[in-house]
């Protein structure tokens, strides 16, 4: 992956894992460990950009850093996120995470002045989210990469080690088979045809409709489908998938009506040219009325780009 197309994924992924919805979904889904149903989510508060230091935030860029708290309790830890985006893997990973941790408490005391002697840090739960094509076959123990010269050597070495969650390693009927927006946005990886891969992404709008609050229906739909344009290797436009995320919350029907109704690709096909050419005509008029473009792009879901070319176009005429 080169540097253009990795800032690019690695920019599209933090604005994923930006919503507290798909923060919960990677953690009741995707870490689903026991001890996960304690934490009461409601108190999910995203906290990397409390710290004041942009020098120090700059070390942070590829990472996320929540705070939570557990059910019937004021006590709250933290849920740190490293998004990994190397081809390979790296096998000094547990240094690298342990010095974010580091780096994490440093900034916790030098932050909290009232913090008694006898208070205790706040516990980090360290994930890696590897989305790299290769087999991740190194260690995530950092105490299996230090040399024990002598027995007793063990009581003095780090003990230290990080959750992983290898998307590369699951299957589709793995991720496929939970309700959720972010288990099915990576089922896309690994369907084979366009048609199954539009009908998996009718899969994540019925998700969509059903479990994310209005509010953030729209932007998080723009921001899964660059992500699936991604991946599909920008062969389906960013706005195509926008309009087949928003199908099943206009028309109210499951995956299995539309699939019975009529063949899904002509379907699809069909209503998403006809739904563009009636943006595009209403993004022309409020151009002709001098409505400001970004106010068009949120009404319409039309792009900056693409009011701009039509903008253009009219300019041309005239």
């Amino acid at each position: 992956m080169n540097k253009k197309i990795h800032n690019k994924f690695n920019s599209i992924m933090m604005r994923l894992f930006s919503y507290k919805e798909i923060v919960t979904e990677m953690m009741l889904y995707l870490v689903g460990e026991n001890w996960v149903k304690l934490i009461d989510f409601d108190s999910l508060k995203e906290v990397s950009k409390d710290f004041t230091s942009p020098e120090e935030l700059d070390d942070f860029q590829s990472d996320m850093l929540w705070s939570v708290k557990l059910k019937n309790s004021n006590k709250k830890f933290y849920i740190y996120i490293h998004v990994e985006f190397q081809s390979t893997p790296h096998r000094l990973m547990p240094f690298r995470f342990l010095n974010y941790q580091y780096l994490i408490y440093d900034r916790i005391i030098n932050q909290i002045k009232e913090r008694k002697n006898t208070d205790l840090l706040p516990f980090i739960f360290p994930i890696l989210f590897y989305h790299g094509k290769n087999k991740w076959n190194f260690e995530t123990d950092i105490s299996k990469l230090i040399e024990i010269p002598f027995d007793k050597a063990k009581n003095y070495i780090p003990k230290f080690n990080f959750f992983k969650i290898m998307i590369n390693e699951k299957t589709y009927e793995e991720l496929s088979k939970h309700e959720s927006v972010l288990a099915n946005n990576f089922a896309c990886n690994n369907v084979k045809s366009k048609e199954d891969f539009i009908n998996s992404i009718l899969r994540v709008s019925r998700l969509l409709y059903d479990l994310i609050p209005k509010e953030h229906k729209l932007n998080l739909s723009k921001d899964l489908a660059k992500y699936l344009s991604f991946i599909s290797n920008d062969r389906i436009p960013t706005s195509k998938i926008i309009d087949i995320l928003n199908i099943y919350e206009e028309d109210k029907m499951t995956i299995a009506e539309i699939l019975d109704k009529e063949r899904i690709e002509g379907r699809v096909e069909g209503k998403i040219e006809g739904k563009i050419e009636g943006k595009i005509e209403t993004a022309k008029k409020m151009l002709k009325e001098k409505v400001d473009i970004a106010f068009i792009s949120k009404i319409t879901d039309l792009s900056i780009e693409k009011i701009n070319e039509l903008q253009q176009e009219m300019e041309n005429k005239n």
